[in-house]
């Protein structure tokens, strides 16, 4: 008889491998399609080989949580279609609440909060200071409480996301 909390394991396991490599995959390739489009375009990048290595992290971050988020809406809306319309429209509202849109600066203060906190516009904004400038981030969002958050947030989504989908949804299969 297999033990119970191994066999968890290995499906967690073998969960976290299967969603990380397919959404890495997808978004490296839609990375690659804008800074090909970027800069057939004109946009021009200030990324020393350094910053590079920053950014690969910093692009890495949103992905975990959007697959938490995803995961999440995936575990408490049965329906697919349903849990698919839920997730673009809390992706373009949040986009447009957290400076993903729109800049920084332009948000009021609370919007401002949010988009610190919220660690997808954090990245973002992490990734435009790495490879643009702080002027076009609005703050430095590479302070270590920020980074510290940041990271934070995205693992907390990742996990929890992880976890309601363990429990709830490897029943039905």
């Amino acid at each position: 008889m297999v033990d119970r909390p191994m066999h968890i394991f290995n499906r967690i396991s073998k969960l976290v491998l299967v969603a990380l490599t397919v959404v890495l995959a997808l978004g490296f390739m839609a990375i690659a399609a804008v800074f090909l489009i970027g800069t057939a375009l004109g946009a021009r990048f200030q990324a020393a080989p350094e910053a590079a290595l920053q950014a690969l992290v910093f692009i890495f971050l949103p992905i975990l949580a959007s697959s938490g988020i995803g995961l999440i809406l995936g575990t408490l809306i049965r329906s697919e279609q349903g849990a698919l319309y839920t997730g673009i429209g809390l992706a373009i509202t949040t986009g447009f609440i957290s400076g993903i849109f729109t800049l920084y600066s332009q948000l009021i203060p609370v919007l401002q909060l949010f988009a610190r906190v919220y660690p997808i516009s954090a990245a973002n904004s992490s990734l435009i200071y790495i490879l643009v400038g702080e002027a076009m981030a609005g703050y430095n969002p590479l302070e270590a409480g920020q980074v510290a958050l940041t990271v934070s947030t995205s693992v907390i989504l990742f996990a929890a996301g992880l976890a309601l989908y363990a429990k709830y949804c490897w029943r039905k299969e």
